[in-house]
């Protein structure tokens, strides 16, 4: 019994294969463990993980990002429509999948709202350095892109602290 195997990592043909190459009447606690681990169909997979979902641990925090995301959302909404303006099919696809990725809890939300206040982050360092290389800088245009990287900063940061991935039994589906 010390030297048998370990059963239950064999599959089973294997399972099978071994119960023919032992003697059932000098080792019938073997085999009936081998018989009963075909009955149980041989090795089970282990399952997938169960991680499929995020939670916002502050609602503060979840509706500040979907009240900023759909005033953005409606302001190249209204450029695309009215002005006609093509670049601005972008940031709303964006958008609007960061929208309804909240919604459905989806687990890469945290993922995505990062890489969203990347972007910001960059815009707004962008235009910081195209003010200060201007011959004439607004300094009202300045302090929006400072506002714009101090936004993306702090959502990134929050967003480490206030979402988080939680386990759900069963299918994942809302």
């Amino acid at each position: 019994m010390e030297n048998q195997p370990n059963y239950s990592l064999y599959h089973l043909h294997e399972l099978e294969r071994a119960l023919m190459n032992i003697d059932p009447a000098a080792n019938p606690d073997e085999a009936k463990i081998i018989k009963e681990y075909i009955a149980k169909g041989g090795f089970d997979y282990p399952k997938e993980p169960n991680i499929v979902r995020v939670r916002f641990v502050n609602a503060t925090y979840k509706w500040t990002v979907v009240a900023v995301l759909a005033c953005l959302f409606f302001v190249n909404l209204y450029a695309l429509i009215s002005v006609q303006n093509v670049r601005a099919l972008v940031p709303l696809t964006l958008q609007g999948t960061i929208l309804f990725m909240i919604y459905r809890n989806h687990k890469y939300t945290r993922s995505l709202i990062k890489v969203w206040s990347a972007l910001l982050i960059i815009s707004g360092v962008s235009g910081i350095l195209s003010k200060f290389y201007a011959f004439e800088a607004d300094w009202i245009e300045v302090a929006d892109h400072v506002l714009t990287v101090a936004g993306g900063v702090l959502i990134i940061v929050l967003s480490n602290k206030f979402v988080e991935r939680v386990s759900v039994t069963g299918r994942g589906d809302r």
